[in-house]
């Protein structure tokens, strides 16, 4: 989410004076298509990626497994001036929930920001010459609001390009006030696109904000959903939920696929409507899902990615409020863990884990949502599969955890972007050099 000052919001509500119920005139099509047309400015020539960046900046799962280092060092190290995030490497965002003040942001490598990684960021500007990462994949609710980088200042900014880009003709420039400017970068930024059944979407075009009425959004777990039908059970004319898994435990918990690790005690809290891990003395006797039979009723698919959507709250007797130990350190070893396992007839069985960071924990007695995705190879669908397994692991002894809602589904077909269609999302320049 990008925000403006509340003196910019301000002066912006003077210049409008559109009377209520009256929707704001829509642009022509020949306004839509043509170009800047203020006379003052600058004639700037073209950006091209950073050739420091080549043969190319790390993925998501690079960016996890080796950073080159993360935001808060270089924030530290900037000591309130302009944070540069350095040509070449990915850095990770680690910034705490609350609000961090920078003297500016220029992106020349890869600033990856994890999933729903809460926190919020006051910068006068923010620069991308190279990549910025970003996703949110929670529900919509006012509790999973993650990245927020709010522009903030009244001074002009200067922009230079760097690198291969120094020579670029015009610059530098006059960037003006609260500049998010893109100069031969990437923005990689994901959120749930808007569909008749999913409800509304956690980003929207320009034009669409600023033409349509004010969204409402729902929880998509309270709308309708699509089904899916894999290749399998096409002939037979069988249809499969897109969701293969929806406990939300208002009216009870279904013990046949949910237990903990022996010794801890698993229970319903009929009032709250929620389900409750409690005698936990070791951090391997967290909740734990059996849904064996799911995956044989409908079969999973090879190659699609799965998202699963857990709604958490960790309690601990009398530091209600606290700061949770994986909320102030980020260390591996205190921060809970969702673990698959498929265990095949061999007995070799295939493990993989997601682990949760301080970004989205936060403080003892508070909900938090966590969300992953999970693909399926051929390895792990083959004829000598005996269960399919998820368990929280890295639970703290003393604890109680309690789990409101479990998704595991395909997200539908609205939450890619269209094929070949790389402009469907660009906003035209409507009347910017008068704003």
């Amino acid at each position: 989410l990008f925000n403006d000052t509340e003196a910019t919001s301000r002066r912006r509500q003077r210049n409008l004076r559109y009377p209520k119920n009256v929707p704001l005139p829509k642009l022509t099509e020949e306004q839509k298509r043509r170009k800047l047309q203020n006379l003052a400015t600058a004639d700037i020539g073209t950006f091209a990626p950073l050739s420091c960046n080549d043969p190319g900046l790390p993925t998501a799962v690079e960016c996890e497994s080796s950073p080159a280092g993360t935001l808060s060092s270089l924030v530290s190290a900037a000591n309130g001036g302009e944070v540069i995030v350095p040509c070449g490497g990915c850095y990770v965002y680690d910034l705490p929930a609350g609000e961090t003040n920078i003297g500016g942001l220029n992106i020349l490598g890869k600033l990856y920001v994890p999933p729903n990684h809460k926190s919020t960021l006051l910068t006068p500007y923010v620069f991308v010459q190279g990549e910025l990462e970003m996703s949110d994949t929670n529900p919509i609710a006012p509790e999973n609001v993650s990245l927020r980088i709010v522009l903030t200042g009244t001074t002009d900014v200067m922009f230079a390009p760097a690198d291969s880009n120094a020579g670029v003709a015009g610059t530098p420039f006059n960037a003006g006030t609260k500049a998010f400017l893109v100069a031969g970068g990437k923005l990689n930024v994901r959120g749930w696109d808007e569909s008749d059944v999913e409800g509304t979407a956690t980003w929207s075009p320009l034009l669409a904000m600023a033409e349509g009425a004010r969204p409402t959004p729902d929880l998509s777990s309270n709308l309708e959903k699509t089904v899916r039908i894999t290749d399998a059970l096409k002939s037979s004319g069988d249809v499969c939920p897109r969701q293969v898994i929806n406990h939300n435990f208002d009216e009870e918990v279904d013990h046949s696929v949910w237990s903990a690790g022996e010794g801890a005690i698993v229970s319903h809290d009929d009032v709250a409507g929620t389900m409750v891990v409690t005698n936990i003395n070791k951090p391997w006797q967290g909740p734990r899902l059996d849904f064996t039979k799911y995956a044989l009723e409908c079969p999973l698919i090879e190659g699609a990615k799965y998202l699963i959507t857990l709604r958490i709250k960790v309690d601990k007797e009398s530091f209600e409020g606290q700061m949770t130990p994986c909320g102030e350190t980020n260390d591996w070893r205190e921060c809970l863990k969702l673990t698959r396992k498929i265990m095949l007839s061999d007995q070799n069985d295939r493990y993989s884990s997601q682990r949760v960071n301080k970004g989205i924990v936060g403080k003892y007695g508070e909900w938090f949502t966590f969300t992953s995705t999970w693909t399926y190879e051929a390895d792990d669908l083959v004829d000598t599969v005996m269960g399919n397994l998820f368990y929280l692991e890295y639970t703290e002894p003393g604890t109680t955890i309690s789990i409101d809602d479990f998704v595991f589904e395909l997200p539908s077909e609205r939450s890619y972007p269209v094929g070949n269609d790389a402009c469907q999302e660009l906003v035209a320049n409507g009347d910017a050099e008068n704003a």
